[in-house]
C-alpha cells in the first residue's frame, strides 16, 4: 500500500490531511490519531518525521518496526483496537442483513413472498 503523504501548511502552522477537504492538525501526533479513527486502512507520512509502522492492533502509525507491548498497553490503543473492532461488525452485521433469507424444508427450498392477503 503506498502511504499518503502530508505536509505542513506554514500560513497556519497546520498539517493538512491528504484526503481532499477532511482534516486539518496541529500537530504530527494529532494527525496520526486522525488517521487512526478515520482512515485506518490508510497509511501516513508525515514530512520531517521519522517513519513509522502500523500498529496490527488500533491501526495508528506509531514509530519502530513492530508494535511494542508498552504501546499496546496504552489506553490509546485499546481505544483504537475497540473502534476498529466495532467497524468490523458493523460491515459484517450489514452484509448479513443485505443477504436474502432462504429457508429450506427436507432439502426443498421454500417460495418467498412479499405480501400477505388478510383473510379475516
Amino acid at each position: 500500500m503506498t502511504p499518503f503523504n502530508t505536509w505542513f501548511d506554514w500560513m497556519g502552522s497546520m498539517i493538512l490531511c491528504p484526503i481532499m477537504d477532511c482534516y486539518a492538525a496541529k500537530t504530527g501526533h494529532i494527525m496520526q490519531r486522525h488517521f487512526m479513527y478515520c482512515h485506518p486502512e490508510k497509511e501516513v507520512r508525515i514530512a520531517g518525521k521519522v517513519e513509522y509502522t502500523k500498529c496490527t492492533k488500533c491501526c495508528m502509525m506509531i514509530r519502530g518496526q513492530v508494535p511494542t507491548a508498552e504501546h499496546m498497553a496504552t489506553e490509546q490503543c485499546k481505544a483504537g483496537n475497540h473502534c476498529q473492532l466495532a467497524k468490523q461488525l458493523k460491515e459484517t452485521t450489514q452484509e448479513e442483513l443485505a443477504a436474502p433469507t432462504t429457508f429450506q424444508v427436507a432439502g426443498c427450498m421454500l417460495k418467498s413472498i412479499t405480501e400477505f392477503q388478510y383473510l379475516g
